[in-house]
């Protein structure tokens, strides 16, 4: 069976930021350096119209991550169907800097992804869904995420965007944030906590005020790679949060992860 790399959340965000950064954007910019590069058969991961690397890619190293990947963060659950109309990948306005866009397929017997640097100033994508159709994948097997360069706390820190991802007039039906993590391993137990930044004098006097502490997200088991979906809890104000996970493998081995997100006011 095809094995998924787990550990190129983290690496995959440090390598790509500092890539857009620069002035130049080669292709490298846009696609991810852990995957390999081929146009032979069409459907492989390469670069794309100029704008997005996107397509299938071989088999790759299981990182051995307990939490393994936070795959999506979207407000709603994305919804098209699959037929050639493209999709519309949409976020903020008021966002600064570089929008880095990355999707991934769902299925462990997948390994498929997309990802993509829009044009500075922008606050949606046209996103063909030829390779979509073609692979079958269905909105539940997609995960998807965007993510923007913020000082926070101190440092620059990828900060991920409220995202909505739909089809001509097909709509998300919630406002509600939905993550989606893929365990890197069988885990016993989940929790989940947000905290909220805090800002009084400035970005250099922000803090971190819990707004939820862990909470158990219940299920009681899961299974490695494969998707568990949750919603964040309503949030009143805008802001900065932190998405907190804490997980607990079979065997009683821990680990922990940290989510940045921005919350706006739809």
């Amino acid at each position: 069976m095809a094995k998924r790399s787990l550990g190129h959340f983290r690496l995959g965000i440090v390598v790509c930021l500092l890539t857009v950064l620069g002035d130049a954007r080669p292709v490298q910019a846009i696609c991810d350096p852990s995957r390999p590069i081929e146009r032979s058969p069409w459907d492989r991961y390469h670069e794309r119209g100029g704008n997005r690397c996107e397509g299938v890619y071989g088999e790759q190293p299981v990182s051995g991550d307990i939490i393994g990947e936070i795959a999506s963060f979207t407000r709603g659950a994305p919804r098209y169907e699959l037929e050639a109309t493209p999709l519309t990948v949409s976020w903020p306005e008021t966002v600064e800097g570089p929008v880095l866009l990355r999707a991934v397929a769902l299925r462990e017997d997948l390994l498929y992804q997309m990802d993509a640097v829009p044009p500075a100033g922008t606050s949606s994508f046209a996103w063909p869904s030829d390779l979509l159709v073609h692979r079958k994948i269905e909105p539940h097997e997609l995960g998807i995420r965007a993510w923007a360069v913020q000082p926070l706390l101190g440092r620059p820190r990828p900060v991920h965007l409220p995202l909505t991802v739909h089809q001509g007039d097909r709509m998300p039906g919630t406002e509600r944030y939905v993550v989606v993590v893929l365990p890197g391993a069988a885990l016993r137990k989940l929790e989940a906590a947000v905290d909220r930044v805090i800002v009084a004098d400035g970005e250099a006097a922000q803090t971190l005020e819990v707004l939820t502490p862990y909470r158990d997200l219940g299920r009681g088991y899961y299974a490695a790679n494969t998707p568990f979906r949750f919603a964040l809890p309503v949030l009143a104000e805008a802001g900065s949060y932190r998405l907190r996970l804490r997980a607990e493998r079979e065997d009683g081995e821990p680990d922990t992860e940290s989510f940045w997100f921005a919350h706006v006011a739809p």
